[in-house]
């Protein structure tokens, strides 16, 4: 028991204080008399003691498993076998398909017949009655179990391996069924069982023994629950402590309840990340149903049906029975069984947090904060399910998303997810306005900004949570905090930061000051600084220059052993590190003079021709030892061998190894050495939790640390992007809460259509459309035209806007507070529910005149074209009439013409509008032709394309020809500059804000030379000032950089050099410069140093900026060789080009 208690506090993810199993073949199992083990991963501890057979609070004793007895066998609950069988429906793999005939779903595992040796046709498995103890206590997961090197499943659990995992089946029948995965794969197999398969699995480690190197293994092995891996909680985050590096974890879909009300439905969103809950209410079936396709969730989704005599009860059996529910769910969860659980408790919310809790096994008494609850009266709706299709929100052919317009190509995917969410479930007026201020303090020229991280809150949460942090996620969190922390104390960003709090406080329900912000992260920072090692401060395995050819296999081993060298600071852990010094030290005595003496061993070789190889030390890996080797063609005898003390050594198992000498003294030193070598890895692990644990009370800070750089990050490339199309920040009206009950006015000016890439409002061939809308507007026109065009921009405008966004359209753009974005067009029909297109266009209308009020945005596109003509005009104009009653804004386009002629009851805010269409005579043949403006003017029109169209889409002429002559047949068709300073001014007058001493001296030559050559090439220009910005490490130019031409200075202050050039993109050339050099030498760089400081000067516009560029940079270069600047290259030097003027 000593031993174990030792070997536990080695094991990562566990302490002494996850319950261990012993395991015996004939005994039976119990738990560990008088020691308690708590396991971070869960938030409550399992104690010593019981009597249960296995872990995890196991609530009814198991008829013991013993080898060859038989053993009653409990048959599973009939919904758990109803599950298994749903789930097992779906394989489909021909090697997981041929296995099904060995498992019945009515017993744990699927294999009854094991338990009677009688009736067994297959062996069992190793650790069979693990297993089984195990899959009882969890029915609905999958058990997989560390044996040796592998990670084993058996019964179903196996055959879901091979479904989903991509592995074969184990064993040459397949009886029982057997599946594993190499140690080294199985992060990737769990992954995709969980987020491919949509199951759970409940993952068992091996307890690591106490050190027994050579000795043979005496008492079985005892194995626990290291980890439960759900689609909830999807991170599997067991030994990411003794990672390289830091892996990253990537926030989780909340889990949704659905509750009826009179209202409307709730939607419950619980974060079991960062223990969170908010409550959405008042929304409609189509409004929750869009949240649970495009807000993301992970199954199962918790339906709440409340008490009878509730009013909400039978509305809600009536129309939305469980097998509705049921079956959207299995439209996003495909490979999902039970994907809806239903509950009763009066209290919706408290219901469903008792169930989430007994779902990921946290205890009762775990505690969740309530966020702000939300209505259509304090935030916008959440984007409706065609309204996000219309956007490319959600992917749809042919649509393209206003997500990769409003964020540069390359974006990380944490920023992606964000602002789709963003873009998904608008913000409340208040947020808005906050990060509408943040981006337009973006939007202003920086000399330099933050090297903003993105980082995901639940990565800190977890990782700090659990203790498994290593030293690469520290380095990261220090990072980030520094980022954080120079983002408050800034003076030119303490507004941006404000604002960015505001949004943070309602992204996590996490409130706080910038100054309470800084100081949190300050002493964070100090914290991991005291600890863990500066990443430019690790230094190698220490004394390369001492290597000798002959002892080159040990310092392999060294490298191998010594890992956690570089990790924390040496000096922390003194003692260790000096034990493992000297133990090394040893060691290569001792090994040196074992080979000494195995030269001395060998017999002498007769006749000799050619060159004699010596004996030599050789590394085996499998072993972790160094030892003699003799080469072919050499002997040595048996008493020489011993005479010397050479003697065969024993494997890591206690076996000989007869292929090898070595000596007692080598085996005892480097056994000596391997312990210590251990003994260091638990003291560094040991030391990272305790930093862990210490920072524990800083997570919410740290929640807020975290979200602020991520949306940071978030803005500041969306605000980068904008500026390359030429994007502009809107005005937002009645965004206050006085004014939020009054309509406002949509007045879009110089609007184009979002996915025009590139520049769209500079260049010439892109129709711009201004409009206001403070009504509805009917929209008329020919097909082609742009109608829907209109509507989608004019959605795409009032969304970006609304959440704080640049939009594509003129600054002169105002939008006002808009609770509800609808843009419906014409839908396809719905073969699983039954009903045609037009039964699924009624339907959305219906959803579209619950939900309208006099703020929302309603954008209607060809309604009533799934039915005659007569009828759908007659109800596209009582729907016109209902919107325009309302007092919503938007637009009904149309080309039912019969509403222009129909006696409407419209207010005078409803105006009629037109597409515009061209007449272009041909000055050769005279023959006129009709073509699209796409522009949007007041008017009417009941003209039609349709016939140009098919043309243009090459059908048959004959057939175009005959629909003209039809068409004209039918009754009532129609055809129808600044002073220039002295150089010695310049120099006087020197940039005060340039922090860095060593950059000064370069600055005023930068300057001076810059001036002189931007005054030579500027003489029908007039003058032009120079200004040289200073970037410090860590940070990054301002947005002002974009498209512009820069000549930039580079400092490398582990050497104190400089690099001079030019760039077009000089962000990206700083991050560039800024990477650690590789062993492939991939980077483009002179650089390599992550703390390089700049200084930056862009060309002026009209001086040919990349050429006047390369002038500057070659003649910088020339100057500073002159004055003995020490530079890393001169290659460019000759790149003087004369740019004209």
């Amino acid at each position: 028991m000593r031993g174990l208690r030792s070997a536990i506090r080695r094991v990562p993810g566990l302490s002494v204080e996850t319950p261990v199993c012993f395991e015996s073949p004939s005994k039976g199992r119990h738990i560990g008399m008088g020691m308690r083990v708590v396991c971070p991963r869960f938030s409550h501890s399992f104690g010593g003691n019981q009597q249960s057979p296995v872990v995890v609070g196991f609530k009814r004793s198991l008829t013991t498993v013993t080898a060859g007895r038989k053993s009653k066998v409990e048959t599973v609950d009939p919904e758990i076998q109803a599950y298994w069988d749903t789930v097992l429906e779906s394989v489909d793999k021909p090697s997981a398909r041929k296995l099904l005939e060995y498992v019945d779903t009515s017993a744990p595992l699927g294999l009854p017949h094991l338990f009677d040796s009688s009736k067994s046709k297959g062996a069992r498995p190793p650790a069979f009655s693990f297993f089984y103890d195990v899959k009882v206590q969890h029915p609905d997961k999958v058990v997989l179990v560390r044996v040796g090197e592998f990670y084993e499943t058996i019964g179903i659990d196996a055959i879901l391996l091979v479904q989903h995992a991509g592995l074969n089946p184990m064993g040459k029948d397949g009886n029982p069924p057997r599946a594993g995965c190499p140690r080294a794969n199985l992060r990737r197999t769990v992954s995709d069982m969980v987020e491919g398969g949509g199951l759970s699995v409940v993952v068992c480690e091996e307890a690591p023994e106490p050190y027994n190197y050579g000795t043979m293994r005496r008492n079985p092995k005892q194995r626990y629950i290291a980890a439960i891996v759900t689609p909830a909680a999807p991170h599997f985050l067991h030994g990411m402590i003794d990672e390289e590096i830091n892996i990253p974890v990537e926030k989780t879909p909340p889990l949704l309840g659905i509750s009826p009300t009179v209202g409307g439905y709730s939607v419950i969103e619980v974060d079991a990340e960062l223990m969170t809950v908010r409550v959405t209410e008042g929304l409609t079936e189509d409004a929750v149903y869009s949240r649970l396709h495009e807000g993301g969730l992970v199954p199962p989704l918790y339906l709440h049906s409340p008490p009878a005599l509730a009013d909400a009860d039978t509305r809600l059996r009536d129309s939305l029975p469980e097998v509705e529910w049921r079956q959207r769910m299995g439209t996003i969860f495909r490979t999902q069984g039970t994907s809806v659980v239903k509950f009763s408790e009066p209290d919706a919310v408290l219901g469903m947090l008792d169930r989430v809790k007994k779902h990921l096994g946290l205890p009762a008494d775990a505690e969740f904060r309530h966020l702000p609850s939300s209505t259509p009266n304090t935030r916008p709706r959440p984007l409706y399910f065609s309204t996000a299709s219309n956007l490319g929100l959600h992917k749809t052919r042919g649509v393209p998303s206003l997500l990769d317009y409003a964020l540069p190509s390359g974006a990380p995917l944490a920023v992606r997810r964000w602002l789709r969410s963003w873009l998904l479930m608008p913000p409340p007026p208040s947020v808005a306005l906050a990060i509408h201020s943040a981006c337009k303090e973006l939007w202003k020229d920086h000399d330099a900004l933050p090297n903003f991280v993105a980082m995901s809150p639940a990565n800190v949460v977890l990782k700090l949570r659990t203790g498994e942090g290593n030293d690469a996620f520290f380095h990261e969190l220090k990072e980030l905090c520094h980022v954080v922390r120079l983002t408050c104390s800034e003076p030119s960003l303490e507004k941006m930061a404000d604002s960015l709090l505001v949004a943070v406080a309602s992204d996590t329900g996490v409130s706080t000051s910038r100054q309470e912000l800084e100081a949190a992260v300050t002493t964070v920072a100090d914290a991991i600084q005291k600890v863990v090692l500066d990443i430019s401060t690790r230094h190698p395995i220490r004394d390369d220059t001492e290597r000798e050819a002959t002892l080159e296999p040990l310092f392999k081993m060294r490298e191998i052993n010594e890992d956690f060298t570089g990790k924390i600071r040496p000096e922390i852990i003194p003692d260790v590190i000096s034990q493992v010094e000297d133990s090394w030290n040893r060691f290569k005595i001792e090994a040196k003079a074992c080979l000494d003496l195995g030269k001395q061993a060998v017999e002498p070789v007769e006749n000799v021709t050619r060159k004699v190889s010596e004996p030599y030390l050789a590394y085996d890996v499998n072993n972790n030892a160094a030892w003699l080797k003799i080469p072919r063609g050499r002997k040595i005898s048996s008493a020489k061998a011993a005479t010397l003390g050479l003697e065969h050594p024993r494997d890591r198992n206690g076996r000989v190894e007869s292929s090898v000498y070595s000596t007692s003294a080598l085996e005892a030193a480097q056994d000596e050495y391997r312990r210590s070598c251990v003994a260091a890895h638990d003291a560094v692990r040991e030391e990272l939790r305790e930093l862990a644990s210490a920072l524990s009370p800083y997570i919410p800070q740290l929640v807020g640390a975290s979200t602020l750089s991520l949306i940071a990050c978030v803005i500041e490339a969306h605000v980068r992007e904008s500026k390359r199309r030429d994007w502009s920040m809107p005005s937002l009206e009645k965004f206050d809460t006085s004014a939020r009950s009054d309509r406002g006015t949509l007045d879009i000016q110089s609007c184009w259509p979002y996915w025009l890439g590139g520049s769209g409002g500079n260049d010439a061939s892109v129709v711009r459309n201004s409009f206001n809308m403070n009504g509805m507007l009917l929209v008329t026109g020919p097909n082609m035209a742009g109608k829907s065009t209109i509507l989608r921009s004019t959605c795409a405008v009032a969304l970006l806007g609304a959440c704080g966004l640049a939009v594509p359209a003129s600054s002169m753009t105002t939008i006002p507070y808009i609770d509800a974005f609808m843009l419906r067009n014409f839908s396809s029909d719905s073969p699983l529910e039954g009903r045609s297109s037009f039964a699924v266009e009624m339907t959305e209308m219906k959803y579209v005149l619950q939900d309208v009020t006099c703020r929302s945005l309603v954008l209607v596109d060809e309604l009533g074209k799934g039915t005659e003509s007569r009828a759908g005009a007659a109800l596209a104009g009582a729907m016109l009439e209902a919107l325009d009653k309302a007092g919503c804004i938007g637009a009904f386009a149309t080309h039912l013409h019969d509403l222009l002629t129909m006696d409407l009851r419209l207010s005078g805010n409803s105006s009629l509008m037109k597409m515009e269409i061209e007449t272009r005579t041909d000055p050769k043949t005279l023959v006129e032709t009709r073509r699209p403006t796409w522009r949007i003017v007041p008017g009417s029109s009941t003209e039609s394309l349709a016939l140009d169209v098919a043309r243009q889409c090459r059908l048959p002429e004959e057939t175009v020809a005959r629909a003209q002559e039809l068409y004209h047949s039918m009754p009532d068709s129609k055809a129808p500059q600044p002073e220039i300073h002295s150089v010695q001014t310049l120099r006087d007058e020197i940039h005060p804000n340039i922090a860095s001493e060593p950059l000064r001296p370069i600055a005023s030559i930068f300057q001076s030379i810059s001036q002189h050559i931007l005054e030579r090439l500027g003489i029908d220009k007039g003058t032009q000032d120079v200004s040289i910005k200073y970037v410090p490490a860590g940070s990054l130019p301002g947005t002002q950089t974009i498209g512009r031409s820069c000549v930039y200075v580079a400092h490398r202050p582990s050497d104190n050099r400089y690099y001079i050039g030019s760039s077009d993109q000089i962000r990206e050339r700083i991050l560039t410069h800024r990477k650690k050099a590789s062993s492939s030498g991939a980077v483009s760089s002179q650089v390599h140093d992550p703390q390089a400081e700049f200084l930056y000067m862009m060309v002026p516009p009209g001086y040919q900026g990349s050429s006047a560029a390369r002038t500057i940079e070659s003649a910088l270069i020339r100057e500073c060789l002159q004055n003995n600047i020490s530079l890393l290259s001169t290659w460019d030097m000759s790149k003087s080009s004369t740019p004209k003027a």
